[in-house]
Order: C-alpha cells, then sequence, then structure tokens
C-alpha cells in the first residue's frame, strides 16, 4: 500500500479573519486488510498538521466488518480536533444508521443531522455543512446587509454534488480515488479516469464553489498507479504564497513522506485545538 500524501492547498474568504484549517479525508475504505494502516496514517496527518476541524467525506467502511475500526479511528482522531462526518455510497454496505451510530459513539458529528460551526477570534465565523451521499447541497444564502456572512464550507462524498453547491468557500469531496491509475495530468485533470468522470482530478472552479477532491485515504482495490493515497489540508484565510497541490511523486511533481505515527496523545482538559486557537466549536 502506497504511503499518504498531504497536499496542501489555500483559500480566503470574502472579509477575511482569523486563520482556519480543516483536513479533508475521504474513501477509507477501513476494515480491509490492506487499509489497517489507514486510520494510523490519518492519524499522524492529524497530529502533525493540526487543524480546527478534521472532514471525513464517506466510503469509510466497506462493511459492517469495518465498524470496530472506524469507531476506533474516529475516537482516536477526536483527541486532536472535532470529527465531521458525511457518508459516502459505500457506508450503505454497513447500513446508514449504524455508521452513523459508531461515528457519535466515538465523539464525532454527523453533518447530514445539522451544520457544524465555529467562532474565529477574527472575522466572519466558520459553518461547515455536510450531505448525505448524492443529496444536493442547499445554497448558501446571499448576505445580508450590515451583517457579517458566515463563511461556509462544504463536506460530500461526490465531487458532482459539491460542484452544484452554491455560496460556500470551498467544497470538498472524493469518491473517484483519481481512478487510481494516472498515466498523465492535463491541468488538475487526471487521465484515463477524466474520459470517464470530469470531476476526476485534484481541484476545480465550479461555478459557484471552489472544489477540493481528494484520491482517497484507502481503497476497495489494493492497485494505484501513479495516483498515491492523499489527503487535503485546506488552510482558510492563511496564505503561505504556495499552493503544494501533490507532495506525491507523479507528473513531475517532488516527493515527499508519509508523516510520523506520533506517540497517544493525552486527553486535554482545555478542549480542541480550535478552542486553544481562539476558534471554538459553536453548539
Amino acid at each position: 500500500m502506497t504511503s499518504l500524501r498531504i497536499r496542501r492547498v489555500s483559500v480566503g474568504s470574502p472579509n477575511g479573519g482569523s486563520p482556519f484549517r480543516v483536513l479533508f479525508a475521504s474513501d477509507l475504505h477501513l476494515g480491509l486488510p490492506w487499509t489497517r494502516s489507514t486510520a494510523r496514517d490519518l492519524s499522524a496527518a492529524v497530529y502533525t498538521h493540526r487543524p480546527e476541524a478534521v472532514l471525513l467525506g464517506g466510503d469509510l467502511v466497506d462493511g459492517s466488518y469495518g465498524l470496530a475500526a472506524l469507531r476506533s479511528c474516529v475516537s482516536e482522531l477526536a483527541r486532536t480536533a472535532p470529527v465531521l462526518v458525511s457518508p459516502g455510497n459505500h457506508d450503505t454496505y454497513a447500513g446508514i444508521e449504524r455508521v452513523r451510530a459508531a461515528i457519535l459513539e466515538s465523539g464525532g458529528k454527523w453533518l447530514p443531522d445539522g451544520d457544524v460551526g465555529f467562532v474565529r477570534a477574527t472575522g466572519p465565523d466558520i459553518r461547515i455543512v455536510g450531505t448525505n451521499d448524492g443529496v444536493e447541497a442547499v445554497p448558501q444564502p446571499a448576505p445580508i446587509p450590515g451583517r457579517e456572512p458566515e463563511v461556509a464550507l462544504l463536506c460530500t462524498h461526490r465531487p458532482e454534488v459539491a460542484a452544484r453547491a452554491e455560496g460556500y468557500c470551498a467544497a470538498f469531496a472524493g469518491h473517484l480515488h483519481g481512478a487510481q491509475w494516472c498515466w498523465f495530468r492535463r491541468g488538475r485533470k487526471l487521465f484515463p479516469g477524466a474520459w470517464i468522470w470530469p470531476y476526476n482530478g485534484l481541484a476545480f472552479r465550479a461555478p459557484g464553489v471552489r472544489l477540493f477532491v481528494s484520491l482517497g485515504a484507502g481503497e476497495t482495490v489494493p492497485m494505484r498507479i501513479g495516483c498515491p493515497r492523499d489527503v487535503v489540508v485546506c488552510d482558510i484565510d492563511r496564505f503561505t504564497n504556495l499552493e503544494r497541490i501533490f507532495s506525491g511523486s507523479f507528473a513531475g511533481l517532488t516527493s515527499g513522506e508519509a508523516p510520523a505515527v506520533p506517540p497517544p496523545l493525552p486527553i486535554d482538559p482545555r478542549g480542541s485545538a480550535a478552542k486553544q486557537a481562539g476558534a471554538g466549536i459553536r453548539s
């Protein structure tokens, strides 16, 4: 199994504000023999990059046999940052309600139940929205004159759903795994998969949203060529003059190593990293 690569991107909200970081991962496919390292790799990435929120974009398990691994994974991630989840099509194999229960029991939040807000020290609040698989995202309302608008982020499974969303600062999706074989890249699209799926790629500017597509942190079939597993680390209102679309080793891009596995994290009585940084989760 290939090592997990970290893709760094940044976007700006219309009115700016305190930096806010999310880590998006999708397609974990936990419970399979070749995804045993996926939870460990993801935990290491979260520990290293310290996001204010971890977004999981579906296809978390391939059957009920993956639920125990899912509970363990979410419990570990939630020790560093709030874990917000939208389901994917493979999660139906275990039963959506069983997957939802596993997330909630482990300290995560199920985004189809309701949006989750974060209060930033300065600037508009952040609101994270999620959908059930294949369900269209609710368009975000136009700003109200005299009132500072919230910055909305979308976490969903299918890129085509995310691309149709309106009024979001950024949207995150997975599902396609980059088609797992990448022979060449043209712009942000990965081929040959993009000949079949228009959003088989890395990032897109859809009419109403900036869309980032994960290549998947795991896979159902353990075969990838030129298309390593990845997660997306997105900084809102934090710019480095750099947008590293890939830290993987294909299409002439530099290679990068998966982060080291961290030691167990102590439970911090002050709460999540988001709260410590002045960006508290809003009930």
